[in-house]
């Protein structure tokens, strides 16, 4: 496990002084070292350990995806007999190193020390892994006479594994989103990134009933329902890692063309004003509300003696739909203030919003001179 592992904890360090502690069992170093324990159901184990099967846990420099760990069972660094090479043993691992998962749990056969034993992943316990945890539960043999008897010993652990892979991301768009039967719709994934490899290929579901109809190597696709409906296509998009990003967008299918929405509101605005007050058209298909602002720069605020740089500000609902004209005063107040600093105009920004209920709007602006 080269590349900057390194031991966080372990119950039992009692031979770390000799070379032989937990570091020892990662140090990716074939030359007979390892990690020698006190066995807890020896007569002679020491008074100071906790009693529990010797423990340790390490750090990977980065998570990764684990594909396999492997141990080697055989004793190491005194030179034990093989009856205390490693035979009963748990593995866990853990994403944030507070919750553990079981790895794998079970025993190693007489005939595997010396060898790097693959231990591989099932199912999803290998992903996303930062610490790796071993407990050393038991030794070959440990009959009086035998060094199994008081010690448990591993010889090695290498983890085998890439960085996580960061799946395509992206969303989903139909054109257009309401269709007739037979319709030809455009389904769109082209804003689909991967981040960290190629995306190879798109999966197409068009009705959303989770099976693949279609696979293009483009992001883009066409399909036409032949039938009135509520439809949700969805996309995979694939890359060479072997993982998928999703994403779906609703397709609806109407018997009836959908209804024509109606013009856009038009805003006109006048080019200056006269006599204190400025003059805008406005032309709404249906009932819109209007809002504005007359302002000033803070130049020209200061110039008036003035503190804010709103000198008028417009709110009303408008329900008739024919072209019509709203003048805009200026405040008996501006009128006054550019009297007194003897002005005969003022330059503002007029901005102006027409916006229907269902959201749709314009907006028109313009640096205009109203003459008092």
């Amino acid at each position: 496990m080269p590349g900057g592992a390194r031991t966080l904890s372990s119950n039992d360090d009692t031979f770390d002084a000799l070379g032989c502690g937990p570091d020892a069992l990662i140090d990716d170093a074939d030359d007979g070292s390892g990690w020698v324990a006190n066995n807890p159901t020896s007569p002679d184990y020491p008074d100071d350990l906790s009693g529990d099967p010797p423990r340790a846990t390490f750090s990977l420099p980065k998570s990764v995806d684990l594909s396999a760990i492997a141990i080697d069972p055989a004793p190491g660094c005194f030179f034990l007999g093989a009856s205390a090479g490693l035979r009963d043993y748990k593995l866990e691992v853990s994403s944030d190193g507070t919750t553990f998962r079981t790895y794998k749990e079970g025993s190693f056969t007489q005939a595997q020390p010396g060898t790097l034993v693959r231990l591989e992943p099932a199912g999803s316990v290998g992903k996303n892994v930062k610490q790796i945890r071993l407990t050393m539960k038991q030794s070959f043999v440990q009959d009086e006479g035998f060094t199994g008897r008081d010690y448990i010993s591993a010889s090695r652990l290498e983890v085998f594994g890439a960085v996580p892979n960061a799946l395509p991301s992206g969303s989903l768009t139909a054109t257009p989103a309401t269709a007739a039967p037979g319709q030809a719709v455009t389904l769109d994934a082209s804003t689909f990134k991967d981040r960290d490899s190629l995306i190879t290929g798109y999966d197409w579901d068009f009705d959303g009933n989770g099976s693949v109809d279609r696979s293009t190597t483009g992001p883009t696709t066409s399909f036409a329902y032949a039938s009135a409906g509520r439809f949700t296509p969805k996309v995979a998009a694939k890359d060479f890692r072997g993982g998928t990003g999703t994403a779906s967008t609703t397709v609806t299918v109407a018997t009836k063309p959908p209804t024509t929405p109606t013009a856009p509101p038009k805003l006109t605005l006048a080019r200056s004003g006269q006599k204190g007050s400025y003059t805008l058209r406005v032309k709404c298909a249906e009932q819109c509300k209007l809002s504005g602002k007359l302002t000033v720069s803070r130049k020209v605020a200061r110039a008036l003696g003035r503190k804010k740089l709103t000198l008028r500000t417009v709110n009303r609902t408008i329900t008739t739909t024919a072209s019509k004209a709203y003048r805009v005063k200026l405040s008996k107040s501006v009128l006054k203030a550019l009297k007194r600093h003897h002005l005969k105009s003022v330059l503002v920004k007029a901005r102006f919003t027409a916006t229907y209920a269902d959201g749709r709007k314009k907006t028109a602006s313009r640096t205009v001179r109203i003459r008092r």
